[in-house]
């Protein structure tokens, strides 16, 4: 995708193009669709930004801390403190449930897949200190 002018449009014109936008969003009728949508529309720079900020927000969920987000996700603690700032001011509440993961089965298979993807360690229990040895050179 060619990088597009990020200075607004007019008014009218604008709110009708957003209003295309979200038309097109809420066609998206299963995965498969949205797996279309997101790669033909978005870089692959933009879909690694907006998969980083979702999980940003459902590590704070689990509680992680800023620096052990920022280390997995490899973005810097000030972007996870402004998203973390975000979301405990209840801003992200609306949007995870309108994308269905107010039923815990969902937030917990989405949970699962973001710590295979980021190899997050356990934040209690056993292995949550095998990363040390994975990075150690005292092995």
């Amino acid at each position: 995708m060619t990088r597009v002018s990020d200075k607004l449009a007019s008014g009218k014109n604008f709110l009708g193009a957003y209003d295309q936008l979200t038309y097109a969003l809420s066609r998206l009728k299963n995965k498969s669709n949205a797996s279309i949508f997101t790669n033909e529309f978005l870089t692959r720079t933009e879909r690694i930004m907006l998969t980083k900020r979702l999980a940003i927000i459902l590590m704070t969920a689990r509680g992680y801390s800023s620096v052990e987000t920022g280390r997995h996700l490899k973005v810097s603690t000030s972007t996870v403190l402004r998203h973390r700032s975000k979301f405990l001011k209840g801003e992200y509440f609306k949007l995870l449930a309108s994308l269905g993961f107010k039923i815990k089965k969902d937030y917990e298979r989405l949970w699962k897949e973001i710590e295979r993807l980021f190899k997050l360690p356990p934040i209690a229990g056993p292995g949550r200190w095998t990363w040390v040895s994975e990075i150690s050179d005292y092995n």
